[in-house]
Formats: structure tokens, C-alpha cells, sequence
């Protein structure tokens, strides 16, 4: 994903959410294309950024099986 891809997808997001006068917990991982600086734009949503490495930890089908025989 291209940080300008998301860029417009949370934006176009949290004019929707806004809209409907809510609000959201938005957890991401730490990938490049997740850019910080947009935390302070956002009306709506709250991203929180997980610690680094643990995707594979909350998403096992993303880990690498390391120990598997070849």
C-alpha cells in the first residue's frame, strides 16, 4: 500500500464517521505506509500503532513457519 492510498482512505473514513457522529479505535501495525503525522488531522478516528513485531503475534497466518522441514 502506498501511504498516499491510505492517506485518502482514512480521510474519506473519518468524514464518514464524523458525519455520523461517532467515533473509532483504529489499530495499525507500524508498516512504513501508516504515516504518524496524520494522527493530529484525524476529527474522528484514534490510531493507535502496535508495537513493532507483532503482527505475527496477532495475525499467526502472517507469521513465517521457520521451523518447518524442507
Amino acid at each position: 500500500m502506498l501511504s498516499t492510498i491510505y492517506e485518502s482512505w482514512i480521510f474519506d473514513l473519518d468524514k464518514k464517521i464524523f458525519k455520523n457522529k461517532r467515533k473509532v479505535l483504529l489499530f495499525v501495525n507500524n508498516y512504513p505506509a501508516h504515516p504518524k503525522t496524520l494522527l493530529y488531522e484525524l476529527k474522528a478516528i484514534r490510531v493507535v500503532f502496535l508495537p513493532p513485531n507483532m503482527t505475527s503475534k496477532l495475525q499467526p497466518m502472517d507469521q513465517k513457519n521457520q521451523t518447518h522441514p524442507t
